[in-house]
């Protein structure tokens, strides 16, 4: 597996055009789950990896700050540049999410690897270098 040059940024969606209230919160609060599951198996598995979404879901929660994409974006583009690397956290709502296209873009055109980790069955976790179909 290639390796970015400092860590890898976990990419993935958090929430959803259109939703609001009860349902909106607990969209989120289920994809901060998953992201943080995988986060505990990477690092588990001795990778370097940064979830903007494990380390500001629950900041964001409690003082009330925005939750999408453009609020985020200078911290996102910070991160990724520092970090050197982009995976993609292929969960419900991955591929139209406008924030994870967004952050594969730049991991892209900065020249930087883009792997996509899919969940098995076995609860485990598969990383691809091409996107699930």
């Amino acid at each position: 597996m290639v390796q970015p040059k400092n860590f890898w940024y976990v990419a993935s969606p958090y929430s959803a055009v259109g939703l609001t209230g009860q349902l909106a919160r607990e969209l989120m609060e289920d994809r901060f789950r998953s992201v943080r599951a995988f986060m505990g198996w990477a690092m588990r598995a001795n990778m370097i990896v940064y979830s903007p979404i494990v380390q500001c879901h629950q900041i964001a929660t409690i003082y009330n700050l925005p939750t999408d994409h453009e609020f985020w974006l200078k911290f996102d583009e910070a991160m990724i540049k520092g970090g050197g690397g982009v995976i993609v956290l292929c969960i419900d709502g991955w591929q139209e999410s406008f924030g994870v296209r967004g952050e594969v873009a730049l991991a892209h055109s900065s020249g930087f690897p883009v792997l996509y980790a899919i969940r098995d069955l076995q609860e485990t976790y598969v990383l691809r270098n091409d996107p699930p179909r």
